[in-house]
């Protein structure tokens, strides 16, 4: 996971302009958002929202607590619907830091979708919202309640994430991840969770 970590500095420390002069590593790693109005810059900015290069670390975690719980790999289907569900819900936790923060993004990331006005506030609260209700609903389909009472859980904890974070710091952060983890765990075993 290390090695992971590292890549994902690399990737969002450098600049990696295309031939649009489209800084792509700004835009996986959260920090960078085209500043004209255009239909493919908005889709670039709603990307953009979602952090990619950090998004995915949200299903690894996921897929550590299940294969903890199971002593072995899950199926492919469970496999790919925990990816798709725990990297929407984690994107959406990062629209909803964005949503919450944008006036402190107006100094501190000046270059996000939201402070430039590529994405409306708005509009990127009603992405966020329909990218949670889409894990929740995955989640609760494919797996079972407990594991939505835990998403919920995480997701309340990160919507309080930027008002703690000015009183307490990043350590405010800590149980976000670690639900996430017990969430792979529940996913498949809720019944030795405790």
């Amino acid at each position: 996971e290390l090695r992971l970590l590292y890549l994902i500095y690399i990737i969002s420390s450098t600049r990696h302009m295309d031939t649009n002069n489209v800084d792509v590593g700004g835009i996986l790693s959260g920090n960078w958002a085209p500043s004209t109005r255009t239909g493919k810059n908005m889709f670039l900015g709603l990307v953009q929202l979602q952090r990619p290069l950090i998004a995915i670390m949200g299903p690894l975690m996921f897929f550590a607590g299940m294969f903890l719980a199971m002593n072995g790999w899950p199926s492919p289907v469970e496999l790919a619907t925990a990816f798709v569900a725990v990297y929407l819900l984690t994107a959406a936790e990062h629209t909803i830091d964005d949503f919450i923060d944008v006036e402190r993004d107006r100094v501190k990331w000046p270059r996000r979708a939201m402070p430039t006005g590529l994405v409306a506030r708005g509009h990127g609260g009603a992405y966020a919202a329909g990218m949670a209700a889409s894990g929740i609903a995955l989640s609760y389909i494919f797996f079972n309640w407990q594991l939505v009472v835990v998403e919920l859980t995480a997701l309340g904890l990160g919507t309080l994430y930027p008002f703690m974070r000015d009183r307490v710091g990043y350590l405010s952060l800590i149980p976000i991840p670690a639900l996430i983890g017990i969430g792979g765990w529940v996913a498949v075993s809720p019944e030795t969770l405790f």
